[in-house]
Formats: structure tokens, sequence, C-alpha cells
């Protein structure tokens, strides 16, 4: 249906630009050449775009009915890709038991996305189930939190093969989950071997671990202030050390 409206309305532009190219002709001629376009020239040209006239209304009206269409399903595909989120957040184990992997549609989308979606209430019992009976969403489920840090060490070795010729999105998803085990990231951002596609998310991912575990130099403002014992007096001087 898209891609009748879209073409429709590209013959409809390829139309009105040949419709008017007599009547454009004409005044560009004048324009560059300095020259007034004899005066049979000008009725020609006008006849023309007469008798094309009605084929240039048609295409307007084609050209704003692929607009408004096109606007129209925009606004339906929106509603339908929300109302499918609403009802994995209801229950997510509906995704894997009517397929939602080969639809093809907005569940599939929000299928794939819905990992990542802290609000989707997956277990790591469905997380499990859905790697064991939907492959195809491998490559997306591991960005859940639903998966476990030992579900992750026992897939990690597999992902990390996949990752050194074809397929690096399970990887990818493993490195960038809260999760995942410090060094399996580390080994994952040092690698030589691995497609970029899923080291750089690595190196990512070891900059954030190293950033939230980096302990604050300031002092803490709401700790008490610490009292030398008394007689500790100041620093001692330099003769002290003499």
């Amino acid at each position: 249906m898209k891609r009748n409206y879209l073409t429709l309305a590209c013959l409809g532009a390829v139309t009105l630009a040949f419709s008017g190219c007599f009547s454009a002709a004409a005044r560009f001629n004048e324009g560059w050449t300095g020259e007034r376009t004899p005066t049979g020239t000008k009725v020609v040209a006008g006849a023309a775009d007469v008798i094309t006239s009605p084929i240039q209304a048609s295409a307007l009206a084609v050209v704003g009915i692929g607009a408004v269409t096109g606007s129209t399903m925009a606004k339906i595909e929106g509603h339908q890709y929300a109302a499918f989120e609403g009802i994995l957040r209801r229950d997510p184990s509906i995704a894997l038991t009517e397929h939602w992997e080969g639809k093809h549609d907005e569940r599939t989308m929000v299928y794939c996305n819905s990992f990542s979606d802290p609000s989707i209430p997956y277990t790591p019992k469905l997380v499990e189930q859905i790697y064991r009976e939907s492959p195809l969403m491998r490559g997306y489920l591991f960005a859940s939190s639903a998966c476990t840090t030992e579900f992750i060490k026992e897939h990690f070795d597999e992902a990390y093969r996949l990752a050194t010729r074809e397929d690096y999105s399970p990887l990818a998803c493993m490195v960038s989950n809260p999760n995942t085990p410090l060094e399996l990231i580390e080994k994952v951002a040092s690698s030589k071997e691995l497609l970029m596609g899923a080291v750089e998310p690595a190196r990512e991912a070891l900059k954030k671990r190293l950033r939230l575990a980096k302990p604050n130099q300031l002092p803490d403002p709401t700790s008490p202030p610490v009292t030398p014992p008394a007689g500790a007096g100041g620093a001692p001087s330099v003769a002290a050390y003499h």
C-alpha cells in the first residue's frame, strides 16, 4: 500500500514538472538571451499548459492523498507499536508463544527492543526459554537485566566465537549488561580478533564501569570533623627530624 502511494506521488511530481515546462522554457529564453519570445511561441506554450491542466490537477490530488495517507499510516503504526508494548508489559511470554519474531511488523520491532526496556518484566526463566526456542532473538535478549551472571557466563564463549566472524550482536548486548562480569568485558575490550561492533561497546561499558567504581576523592560533607587527640599539637617542625 505504501509503495503504491509513493509511486503515484512520484509520477504526479514528474507530471507537474512536465506540464509547466513549456511556459517556463519561454520565460527562460527571454531572461537568458534578452530577446522577446515570439508571440506564437508563447501561445503554443500557454495552450500546452491549458491542455495538460487536468493532468496537473489530478497529479496534485494524488500527491496530496499520498501525503495524507503517509501521515495517517505513521500514526496508526505508532498506536500499534504502543499497543504491543502494553501487551508485553502485562505478559512478555506472549511474544514467544505467538512467535512475534516472525511477524515482520510492529510486533517484531517491539519484541526486539523489549529486552533493553526495563519496564518489560522478563524473568531469568523466560529469557532462558527464549534462548532455546527463539534463536532469532539471541542477538537481542542478552540486553535484558533478567539475564543472570551465570546465564551470561554460560553462553559467553559461544557469543565470542560468533563475534570473530559474522554476528557480534549477542556479545555487544552482553558487554552492555550490568550483570556481565568485569573480566569478560575487559577480554572483549582488549581483543584484536573480534569485530569492532563488539569491541567498541565493550570499551564504552568498561569506561562506565571504571567511572562508577572510582572512589570519591572529596571528603564527605556529612561526616563529622576529625579532632586531633589532646597534646598532639600541629605539624612537626623541621627540627624534629634532626
